[in-house]
């Protein structure tokens, strides 16, 4: 089994963005991290990620959550409904420079999202 993150997993485009923000079925919350889906049709998911200044100031910061979110979803990409999902951080939250704050949050959302099959 490839474990995988290429371009069929990514959301690339403002349209596909903005369609999962106006149209997600899916709106799940675990600070510091918010989660939006919406099916798709395709045979896998693919994962959109925000996160704005507002949430986090230091670029470096903002990369090390992207890192981390990137890492957990090309790990359990093969559980996720087809799915056009977006991870957003959700800005003035606590635990928001804590990776393992991040790493649970994630793990409840990708849980919750496996149930929406």
């Amino acid at each position: 089994m490839r474990l995988g993150y290429g371009n069929a997993l990514r959301l690339t485009e403002r349209r596909h963005f903005d369609r999962v923000f106006k149209q997600a079925i899916v709106r799940r919350t675990h600070p510091p991290l918010r989660l939006m889906a919406l099916p798709n049709a395709r045979t896998t998911p693919r994962l959109g990620i925000v996160v704005s200044k507002r949430a986090m100031r230091r670029a470096v910061d903002r990369n090390r959550l992207k890192r981390a979110i990137r890492e957990s979803f090309r790990n359990e990409q093969h559980q996720l409904p087809p799915m056009d999902i977006i991870v957003q951080a959700i800005p003035g939250r606590n635990g928001m420079n804590d990776p393992a704050e991040w790493g649970h949050a994630l793990s409840l959302l990708w849980k919750e999202l496996e149930g929406e099959a």
